[in-house]
């Protein structure tokens, strides 16, 4: 049995979701007490977008890099389409371990300047994930070789 720190309710292990990074691998609210909050945080797409760039926040001091402390949504923008892939964004997908394709993600136009207003934009998780280890000159070839593969012989 254990305590949820948020209602205050004793209830069986089993009610709480894992942490790995708890030396009990447990979360200390219950699932009910969390869904409630995952809920409220796609409520609308702005809160949303205020999430992410609370959750960049703390990314950014953990990791050293500049972070505008008035970035706000409205400096971010909230998109109901991807700019870079043009899908359509779900606000209300859950963050898991596997994440939807059009879940939306806070990127950074240039990673070294950091979250700052001017640097930030909302894109979809599979093209941040696209973006974040390809070079703008890779992404040129791979485009202008694109129609090559349908000649190849399988």
């Amino acid at each position: 049995m254990r305590s949820c720190t948020k209602c205050l309710e004793t209830k069986p292990e089993s009610e709480f979701y894992t942490n790995r990074r708890r030396r009990d691998r447990l979360c200390v609210w219950c699932k009910v007490c969390t869904r409630a909050h995952v809920g409220r945080r796609a409520e609308t797409p702005r809160i949303y977008v205020t999430w992410l760039i609370q959750r960049a926040k703390t990314r950014s001091r953990r990791e050293g890099l500049p972070f505008d402390e008035d970035l706000a949504a409205d400096d971010v923008g909230v998109p109901q389409t991807c700019p870079l892939l043009g899908n359509p964004l779900d606000y209300s997908a859950p963050v898991s371990l596997h994440r939807p394709y059009n879940l939306p993600t806070l990127d950074r136009v240039v990673p070294e300047l950091g979250y700052v207003r001017g640097n930030v934009w909302i894109v979809s998780w599979r093209a941040n994930k696209l973006k974040s280890n390809g070079t703008l000159d890779e992404f040129k070839r791979m485009v202008a070789n694109w129609p090559d593969y349908g000649k190849l012989e399988v």
